[in-house]
């Protein structure tokens, strides 16, 4: 009976413990230095040569579609 009872005050204090460590929904707050639309996520676009999924705003944009880079760019439309 003794070990049971020591047995159980220790997974209280263990469950308690790691309440107290665990960060509550309200007290999460944005990352220092980054504004709103950094959190936000980006339009994702393929690459019509490779297939790699790269930010639309970071895509070089040709006649055909949307490239990863210069080269595969200048290779799909020359």
């Amino acid at each position: 009976m003794k070990l049971l009872t020591i047995l159980a005050v220790l997974c209280l204090g263990v469950w308690l413990w790691r309440a107290q460590r665990r960060p509550s929904v309200k007290d999460q707050t944005p990352q220092p230095g980054r504004t709103q639309s950094e959190q936000a996520p980006h339009e994702m676009v393929a690459c019509r040569s490779c297939a790699v999924h790269i930010p639309a705003a970071e895509a070089h944009v040709g006649k055909l579609g949307s490239y990863c880079c210069t080269d595969h760019l200048k290779r799909s439309e020359s």
